[in-house]
């Protein structure tokens, strides 16, 4: 692992986990927690292991009970993105929601590549938006959970291999189609069984909640439960699971 971190990423391109790592090792019990922590498997991108390691690392000594792990109060929509979202809209940027961007037109001019119109999808159809030298276009070129599903108790979330409607990674697909510079999206979606993932979280009623807090425990089993704690306050009451077929990525 120490080797690993000392080696520079462009010495270790198109190699997986496995290239590296023993089986002993992808075995282990260590592997186990981090790997499932971090949603990887040792079929996965060696850089994308090398950056987690000097991104998380430090926090192998809670690794067994997920200890360490940052969460906000609440879930991350109500904590993080709904406050921005009212803070940008009290400063006059507008939102339009129910809009897709299928493409991004480019050009190239003195060594520069520029965005010149954009493609937009909306309840009215298919129209152009075109793009001046004082715009700026903010382009994510993935997601984690793009053509995801939502399941809870009695619903099996649906495992999406829709290929020709990826969302961001569609727009992605085309910039790369016409130019290699904006890179491989190939190493993230070409192979859906390799590159999905699954997340599940409980969710309990108050009561549940106020039995959980109240009784006494070990100090494993009190960081166990405090990972539920952001679930609890949102306010639901069922086990949810989700499914996506976007995101970690393969060596290519």
């Amino acid at each position: 692992m120490q080797k690993l971190l000392l080696t520079p990423e462009a010495d270790i391109e198109m190699k997986t986990a496995a290239d590296w790592f023993s089986p002993q090792f992808t075995n282990s019990v260590f592997w186990l927690c981090w790997s499932s922590m971090l949603a990887f498997r040792d079929y996965h991108s060696l850089i994308e292991v090398r950056r987690y390691m000097a991104r998380f690392l430090m926090k192998d000594y809670g690794m067994v009970w997920h200890r360490g792990i940052l969460h906000t109060e609440y879930n991350e929509y109500d904590s993080i993105i709904k406050p921005m979202h009212v803070w940008l809209k009290s400063l006059g940027v507008r939102f339009r929601s129910d809009t897709t961007v299928t493409d991004i037109a480019t050009s190239d001019l003195k060594g520069e590549t520029w965005a010149t119109e954009l493609a937009l999808r909306d309840d009215a159809g298919i129209h152009q938006e075109k793009l001046t030298r004082d715009d700026l276009v903010f382009f994510t070129n993935g997601s984690l959970t793009q053509n995801s599903d939502m399941g809870d108790k009695v619903t099996v979330p649906k495992f999406d291999r829709e290929t020709k409607d990826r969302g961001c990674f569609s727009v992605w697909e085309s910039l790369a189609a016409r130019d290699p510079k904006f890179g491989r999206p190939a190493a993230f979606i070409s192979d859906i069984d390799k590159s999905n993932w699954i997340s599940f979280f409980r969710q309990l009623r108050a009561t549940q909640r106020s039995l959980i807090l109240s009784r006494r425990r070990p100090a494993t089993e009190r960081a166990l439960a405090g990972q539920s704690r952001s679930s609890i306050q949102a306010g639901r009451s069922a086990s949810s699971c989700t499914t996506s077929t976007s995101p970690t990525s393969l060596p290519m």
